[in-house]
């Protein structure tokens, strides 16, 4: 038996192999198929079956595509919200063949209404030895419950009813979860991407609930609104999704084309932060590689032309191809020079002013009208500790918010570390407000300060 993981970077997205023999089945795949191909080459084996645990909301399923390349079946849950055309339905307790190996059906709502987990067994045993738990529990965390707007009690009693069931396969079952930590589908996976049963029930503390009320009542303090983008992951995932185009290179882009496109393009510097607020194109929004996925809906929605600012080729291949797994499928091309080469050049280029601890202690002493302290963490860690005289808009629905500030009004942004508030800070500005600045540092180096804190 071999059970091969798969990472999409960025996404934090878990697809799998599972190979018995001469054959094997996928789990969860994306749309960038060709890794599961080779290592089944490689182990000169025929994917016979693909496997989705539910209707992903975060990316785009590879499975239809998959399937029309190998002839395989896709296998999908019941009680999707749209019919998934291109897959079989599965029903509790249905069971496949994969050489020696046999994988089990397992209902398992509450991220989704149609998701399900894949007990696996070997050598005709009834212990099982994993389980593929798709986005019902990862290690340390489980499943967002807020995608259903106004049903997010309901979604979260039938999760904690997933969860007692899947104790009772045993300390023993390897977890195997189609997400790792940064997921927009969770709230606090840990590093740890693959665990077991056995150490989730000792550490993670969603497993340590005995009551649906308890359960339910620390879910919801987490529902913050599904992202505009899952929409069209949503649509793409029932209808199937075979199109590869979008992952080939981006094209470079001249200075004199990069400048005509500017004006009718939202520009992504995916540069390092550090590099944001010495130097960079004015308008531009602040987007790090490694947080696309947190935050690009924050910003824009798929329908808007894309481009890019990068510091290699090869960044710009692995953000415009996680863009295009999104559905932001509107990629123009990438400023062909680098940055310090346009402002050189006598390109346009401004910069983000960063203030330490010192300075806004000084300004929240003195309570000033034309100044606040945005906190653009999420509200659970706004709640849990923040610094007094600090204002909540959680990055997540600060598109949302803009009416409520002022954008004449001048504004310092912080979040946990400081990355986050560049990125709110440099959304800000594209959005015509004049005045904004970042806390260098943000709550950490308020703490490391001795800060009042609330």
């Amino acid at each position: 038996m071999i059970v091969k993981k798969f990472k999409s970077s960025g996404l934090a997205h878990l697809s799998y192999l599972l190979i018995s023999g001469n054959e094997a089945a996928v789990i969860d795949p994306g749309i960038d198929i060709d890794k599961y191909l080779k290592v089944a080459e490689e182990n000169s084996c025929t994917i016979s079956a693909v496997f989705e645990t539910h209707r992903h909301e975060d990316f785009i399923s590879g499975a239809a595509r998959l399937a029309g390349v190998v002839g395989a079946p896709v296998y999908h849950g019941e009680k999707s919200d749209s019919p998934i055309v291109y897959a079989r339905e599965v029903a509790p307790g249905d069971s496949f063949e994969i050489g020696e190996l046999k994988l089990k059906i397992f209902a398992a709502p509450g991220h989704t209404l149609d998701s399900i987990c894949l007990v696996l067994y070997e050598n005709s045993s009834n212990l099982p030895v994993a389980v593929f738990t798709g986005d019902l529990l990862f290690s340390g965390d489980v499943g967002r419950t807020d995608f259903y707007p106004g049903r997010e009690k309901e979604m979260a009693q039938v999760q904690f009813e997933s969860l007692q069931k899947l104790k009772e396969l045993g300390s023993q079952a390897v977890i195997y979860p189609a997400h790792g930590a940064g997921s927009a589908c969770g709230n606090n996976i840990s590093l740890r991407e693959i665990s077991t049963l056995g150490i989730e029930l000792q550490n993670n503390p969603w497993m340590k609930f005995n009551n649906y009320e308890e359960f339910a009542a620390e879910k919801i303090k987490l529902s913050k609104g599904k992202p505009a983008y899952f929409t069209k992951m949503e649509k793409l995932n029932s209808q199937g999704y075979t199109e590869s185009g979008g992952l080939d290179f981006l094209s470079p882009l001249p200075v004199g084309d990069f400048k005509k496109l500017a004006p009718e393009s939202i520009i992504i510097d995916t540069r390092s932060t550090s590099s944001f607020l010495g130097c960079h194109y004015p308008s531009s929004l602040a987007i790090p590689p490694e947080r696309i996925s947190d935050f690009v809906s924050c910003c824009f929605d798929t329908q808007q032309s894309l481009l890019l600012i990068a510091d290699s080729s090869s960044q710009v291949r692995e953000v415009s191809k996680l863009l295009w797994q999104m559905g932001f499928h509107n990629l123009r091309g990438y400023l062909a020079v680098s940055f310090m080469l346009w402002v050189a050049a006598g390109g346009r280029w401004c910069n983000l002013t960063g203030v330490g601890v010192n300075e806004i202690a000084a300004r929240l002493q003195k309570k000033s009208d034309d100044w606040d302290l945005l906190d653009i963490r999420e509200k659970e860690e706004y709640e849990t500790e923040k610094i007094a005289g600090s204002l909540s808009f959680p990055l997540s629905g600060l598109k949302n918010k803009l009416h409520q500030l002022d954008k004449t009004s001048k504004y310092t942004v912080m979040c946990g570390s400081g990355v986050r508030a560049v990125v709110g800070a440099s959304f800000l500005l594209s959005q015509g407000f004049v005045d904004v600045e970042v806390f260098a540092g943000s709550m950490g180096a308020w703490r490391a300060s001795g800060g009042r804190l609330t």
